[in-house]
């Protein structure tokens, strides 16, 4: 079954007149996912890439019965765009915009404590349950079906180990991108506390990497909380500190951000740790089998 992602999934995508939003809106759609409509201000009551438009996110949630909102818009339009979704009462929002101002970004985060509405990203790539449903911008075709729930901050982190583990046949429940900005909507404890209630998902797969304190946390919560089987591999291990890499929360700003304490933090929380990721499939087999979990 998954999380947060299935069959009946409904998906509208925001700021559909962009070229990558019709991209990757067709290729959702193209995946199975059901594409009931989208957002262009102004082009209310056409049609678009076989998809009808409506001039307010309120109009498309009350005509189409959304589940999941695509969000493809520019950072500085993104707050509004959220606080409209969080009024209609979307279930779902899906940012994959980056460059997300960090003050709009504080805001959402406070006022996402008494919403209804639970935000992934920004600057996420998505989420698919294999073989059910796509939202974002993940390649559909690298994942396949399976019980590894998987959940990364990093996007290209997540297709690389991703596709070994669909090589190595160890299928996925599914996969979200947290995305790797500071401040990010939902987080490790958010995705892995519905993992551990899937039946579907038998053991949760922490793709974390440096910067930040959100893998520092999860393993605490781990430790306390989740009784299926966890690896944690934390990527950044070279890089050296205070310097900026890659997306605006991958840096080193003291020591516990670093990937080796963030490991050791794992370690020490009873975690199945590992240094490397091209032996990360290889751990994620082995526990499998160890622990009959096929």
């Amino acid at each position: 079954m998954g999380i947060l992602l299935d069959r009946n999934t409904r998906m509208i995508t925001i700021g559909l007149n962009s070229s990558l939003a019709q991209f990757h809106t067709t290729n959702c759609r193209e995946y199975g996912t059901n594409v009931v409509g989208a957002v262009i201000p102004g082009l209310g009551g056409t049609i678009k890439e076989g998809v009808p438009i409506f001039n307010t996110i309120s109009h498309a949630k009350r005509n189409t019965l959304a589940s999941v909102a695509m969000m493809f818009l520019p950072p500085q339009l993104v707050l509004d765009g959220i606080l409209e979704c969080i009024e209609a009462e979307i279930p779902l929002i899906i940012c994959t915009t980056t460059g997300v101002p960090l003050h709009d970004m504080l805001k959402l985060k406070s006022i996402l404590l008494n919403a209804k509405s639970q935000l992934i990203g920004p600057s996420s790539v998505g989420i698919i349950t294999p073989g059910e449903c796509k939202v974002g911008v993940m390649p559909g075709f690298i994942f396949m079906p399976g019980n590894v729930g998987v959940v990364s901050r990093s996007g290209s982190l997540l297709y690389e180990i991703v596709s070994e583990l669909t090589k190595q046949e160890i299928g996925q429940s599914t996969c979200v991108g947290l995305g790797g900005d500071n401040v990010i909507g939902s987080d490790f404890i958010d995705i892995i506390k519905l993992f551990e209630k899937d039946y579907a998902t038998k053991l949760i797969l922490i793709l974390g990497e440096i910067g930040g304190n959100y893998e520092i946390d999860v393993a605490h919560y781990i430790k306390k909380y989740i009784s299926k089987p966890v690896v944690a591999y934390v990527a950044g291990s070279m890089m050296p500190r205070d310097r900026q890499v890659g997306h605006s929360g991958m840096e080193i700003n003291t020591l516990i951000h670093s990937a080796e304490k963030k490991l050791e933090v794992f370690e020490e929380c009873a975690v199945n740790i590992v240094r490397s990721p091209d032996k990360i499939a290889q751990k994620v087999k082995k526990l499998i089998y160890d622990k009959e979990l096929i």
